[in-house]
């Protein structure tokens, strides 16, 4: 079985509301759990088995790795509990559960993102190029070949046309979480195709033309 980044707390009333809206705000997020645990009860032999004495105590466990454990000496607000997450498992949630801006993006894949909007000419090539490049990041940014595909497809207008459609689905009522989540996150990729990239400084210009 695959474990998920994992913090467990030991009972603590006064920290219960935080953490629980800290769990909430990782609800869409399936590699990540926040768990309470009542030592003086039904969790009196786990708590013991990780020498949980005092209340409340904080432990995070790295996903795929059960053995190791830190324990969470940080602030007790919700947005110190899920920067702490975040930080940890890679997520980018915000205290509301919503995506941070930083959501699905990725540098390297920006600069081929924009790329692709100013050379037309070699579309295909830069299509292939980012496909490698998912590929190397274990497929976790499908959004930008995607985005592609529809461009060739459909031609340029899609980047205003796509937006509009699903800020429409999104703003519908209509949607599970889940699926809300997956169309912001196309909505952040798309911006990397309308943001405009960094001029070359003028090193990188002469030795391009060198």
């Amino acid at each position: 079985m695959s474990w998920s980044n994992f913090m467990l707390l030991g009972h603590c009333k006064r920290l219960a509301k935080p953490y629980g809206e800290a769990a909430d705000a990782f609800v869409n997020e399936p590699n990540v759990v926040l768990a309470e645990v009542e030592c003086d009860t039904d969790g009196k032999d786990l708590c013991g088995k990780f020498s949980i004495s005092g209340y409340p105590t904080m432990i995070f466990f790295g996903r795929n790795d059960k053995e190791s454990k830190e324990k969470y000496s940080g602030g007790r607000e919700v947005a110190d509990l899920v920067n702490f997450m975040n930080e940890k498992a890679g997520t980018f949630r915000l205290p509301d559960g919503s995506l941070d801006p930083a959501a699905g993006r990725n540098e390297e894949l920006d600069k081929l993102a924009q790329r692709f909007v100013k050379e037309t000419e070699e579309r295909d090539n830069i299509l292939e190029e980012t496909e490698k490049k998912n590929e190397e990041l274990e497929n976790e940014f499908v959004w930008y070949a995607k985005v592609m595909r529809m461009m060739i497809k459909k031609g340029d207008d899609y980047l205003e046309t796509e937006p509009k459609r699903l800020e429409k689905m999104i703003n519908s009522g209509n949607l599970s979480k889940k699926k809300i989540d997956q169309f912001k996150g196309k909505l952040l990729v798309i911006q990397a195709f309308s943001e405009k990239a960094e001029p070359q400084s003028e090193s990188e210009s002469e030795s391009e033309s060198d």
